[in-house]
């Protein structure tokens, strides 16, 4: 999973994380800032019950941000209300630049990464602080070691 660190919902713009590893997943945060980390605040904790979701995050800011899951069984999305998407989709990009980057790895084969740094060319709501942060579901020299084994 690759991600800009570019936010732009409050104030001037400033750089984040955006991708956080939760057990055997990585997530990644498009949109507002503040819900987004009050949803991993819920997330992260374990005690998913919705009503606690629901007091934690307005219902107005429900729909500000997204949450990309990338994990053994595929791709899925989460929203402000708790609710888990499976994709069927292969590459999915979420975001203002999530067109452009699609486009970039489906119609030319670019890499997540590079995918961004297209996406940042034509989208002034992504941005990098330096290079795209990358995280991945198994570490290179993991997935080297199973090939092997």
């Amino acid at each position: 999973m690759a991600a800009d660190q570019r936010m732009t919902d409050a104030g001037p713009m400033a750089h984040v994380k955006k991708i956080r590893r939760v057990g055997d997943c990585l997530y990644g945060l498009c949109g507002a800032v503040s819900p987004g980390l009050v949803f991993f605040k819920w997330f992260e904790s374990g005690k998913r019950d919705l009503w606690r979701l629901y007091k934690m995050i307005g219902e107005d800011s429900r729909y500000g941000f997204s949450i990309i899951e990338l994990g053994p069984e595929g791709l899925a999305l989460w929203d402000g209300w708790g609710v888990r998407i499976p994709l069927l989709d292969r590459t999915f990009a979420v975001g203002t630049g999530a067109s452009a980057a699609l486009a970039a790895m489906e119609e030319y084969g670019k890499t997540p990464e590079d995918a961004i740094r297209v996406a940042i060319k034509r989208d002034e709501c992504s941005g990098l602080f330096t290079e795209p942060h990358v995280e991945y579901l198994l570490p290179p020299e993991l997935k080297l070691k199973r090939k092997r084994g």
